[in-house]
């Protein structure tokens, strides 16, 4: 039987709000708001989409954030699935560590501070004492440094994974779903089992910074072998995840 005019405008409008629905869900994770470019310095931001849903379709804010970049025996992986036995096979720093650098701003969090290595570099960051609005959008700026890419090296892109804990809900449990988004790589990390196991959102879909590879100014050194270049991720490691991730004194795995 022929579909009527309303029915055929109900159904539109129904296939339109499912798709706006799942578009809506797919942007609001938290993500970097700009790709980086080589050898470039430049402001950028991790960018929350939402807080903690403690019932369907009520969230409450977001109080503290922590980030943590690949640094200490990160995982690598290529994109034809060559092996890249370090990071400094991809990027002449041969490291991540004092590429980035907090931004202070207040605008949604009170207190801040950086996670840094021995040498006193940056290798992430925290906030606390804050309140994200569940009505807005939160914005959490840094300063890159794009690295430079390996002339020897056909990678393109430079995809780097960070394991991002946006925090709503300080007491024990604390990994449990409507207390913690956790936007990490799902690749066995103590943080990333417990999420999975209680529901928690954001396991296995940690943000990516693209650095795009100059190849005006760094061209490839071999272009017959790298043809179109190949994309390199780095990845936290499961280990560095569950170590820094915290926020001491304030908020850990219980």
């Amino acid at each position: 039987m022929p579909i009527g005019h309303h029915a055929r405008q109900f159904l539109l409008a129904a296939i339109t709000a499912g798709l706006y629905l799942h578009g809506s869900t797919s942007i609001a994770h938290t993500t970097f708001k700009s790709q980086a470019y080589e050898g470039k310095t430049d402001d950028n931001a991790l960018k929350i989409g939402h807080g903690c849903e403690v019932s369907p379709g009520v969230n409450i804010p977001v109080i503290a954030q922590s980030v943590v970049f690949p640094m200490v025996r990160p995982e690598l992986s290529a994109s034809d699935t060559s092996t890249v036995n370090s990071l400094g096979d991809v990027i002449v720093q041969g490291t991540l560590a004092g590429l980035f650098d907090s931004i202070q701003d207040r605008s949604i969090f009170l207190t801040q501070g950086e996670k840094q290595n021995a040498a006193g570099n940056a290798t992430g960051f925290w906030s606390k004492n804050g309140k994200l609005g569940v009505h807005f959008r939160g914005r959490v700026p840094f300063q890159f440094t794009a690295p430079t890419f390996v002339a020897a090296s056909c990678a393109k892109r430079l995809l780097v994974k960070a394991a991002v804990a946006d925090i709503c809900d300080v007491t024990a449990p604390t990994v449990a779903a409507g207390k913690v988004n956790l936007w990490i790589p799902d690749n066995g990390s103590q943080y990333a089992n417990d999420g999975k196991a209680a529901g928690v959102d954001g396991v296995g879909a940690a943000p990516t910074l693209t650095v795009n590879r100059d190849l005006v100014t760094n061209p490839f050194a071999n272009p017959a072998a790298c043809g179109a270049g190949i994309d390199v991720t780095v990845t936290p490691a499961a280990t560095e995840v569950d170590s820094r991730l915290q926020i001491p004194g304030y908020w850990s795995r219980q």
